[in-house]
């Protein structure tokens, strides 16, 4: 459990710092402000149960709260989440091993690659079947549009450290203002971050410098980011 929940949390560095999955959560996010208030969602955004009868209390959803829970499904669809916990912090869906859940249920991840392995079928650490399940991830990430970057996440280590600096930094200016033109300002941040993490500062500045290429859009520039695993044909 604790080796997924790194692998987890690498997805969500990766997130927070993707410029299509921002613009993506940000238009999300402007949906839901239109709403009017007694028909918004609250947190965690999740997908929408139909239910087969109004629950006592309950009331039905006009169109344009249900239009937007069908914008939540395609969207937490489209980038493998279970939630977004707030419109900072997305909640991934993780690996089901085994899946307790029927092909044609609703709670069944469109998001991934489906795998059915028989019982009686040998696994070998020498085997083919992990470069082609590599393959067929970038194979969806292309077909779905998405950076092939997100394709089995070879860097999911450094992209959980990116989440921790982008955690504290967006707090520390939650908190204090984006004071960025006052002298020493950001490298009292750096600092922070340094002590919070216990992580030299010529390290900070390293994955700093990264967050923020990987929001312009730039990922393939960060050289220490790019795929060095296995075989996979980008």
């Amino acid at each position: 459990a604790d080796d997924f929940g790194q692998r987890l949390k690498g997805y969500v560095g990766w997130l927070v710092t993707d410029r299509g999955f921002l613009a993506a959560r940000d238009q999300l996010a402007q949906s839901w402000k239109e709403l009017p208030v007694p028909q918004r969602p609250s947190f965690p955004l999740r997908r929408a149960i139909r239910l087969p009868a109004q629950p006592d209390g309950g009331r039905m959803a006009n169109a344009d709260a249900a239009q937007f829970r069908q914008e939540v499904q395609g969207f937490l669809d489209r980038w493998g989440l279970m939630s977004m916990v707030t419109w900072d912090l997305p909640e991934p869906q993780g690996p089901l091993i085994p899946a307790p859940i029927r092909l044609d249920s609703p709670a069944m991840p469109m998001h991934g690659l489906h795998i059915v392995l028989p019982i009686h079928y040998p696994l070998l650490s020498s085997d083919e079947l992990l470069f082609e399940i590599q393959r067929q991830q970038v194979r969806l990430a292309r077909e779905n549009g998405l950076d092939t970057s997100i394709a089995g996440l070879p860097h999911h280590d450094a992209f959980g450290k990116m989440l921790e600096v982008e955690h504290i930094e967006r707090t520390i200016r939650s908190r204090y203002g984006d004071r960025s033109d006052e002298p020493g300002f950001v490298l009292a941040v750096e600092h922070a971050i340094a002590t919070g993490l216990s992580i030299g500062i010529d390290h900070i500045k390293r994955l700093r410098k990264a967050i923020s290429a990987c929001k312009r859009g730039q990922r393939d520039r960060v050289s220490w980011l790019r795929c060095r695993v296995g075989r996979v044909v980008r």
